[in-house]
């Protein structure tokens, strides 16, 4: 499946699940993830492939690199993987849970 396939059904599951999603253009910076989507304070990235593909050399340092600060960074090539990602990420405790921690 194509890649702009992939990227519209699942921000639009995204969307259904209520969270927010924004396309990610960071100017100067080459290889950023496509989108970022937010649920409840927590923000998560998604870097969308055609089914099958992989992320370039360039994306997937990027991508390292995030990860090694403690970014939520995902790679979804299916429109199936993609749900599955969403339905994770709003069960996670949401910020507000987290702060309440610290009251």
């Amino acid at each position: 499946m194509l890649e702009s396939k992939v990227e519209y059904a699942v921000t639009r599951y995204a969307k259904y699940k209520g969270c927010q999603h924004f396309k990610f253009v960071s100017p100067g910076n080459k290889f950023v993830p496509d989108r970022i989507i937010t649920y409840k304070g927590n923000v998560l990235f998604v870097e969308f492939k055609a089914t099958g593909k992989l992320p370039s050399k360039g994306q997937v340092k990027v991508i390292s690199k995030m990860r090694q600060n403690g970014t939520n960074v995902v790679v979804i090539d299916s429109v199936a993987g993609g749900k599955e990602v969403i339905d994770k990420f709003i069960l996670l405790p949401t910020a507000e849970q987290i702060l309440k921690l610290f009251k």
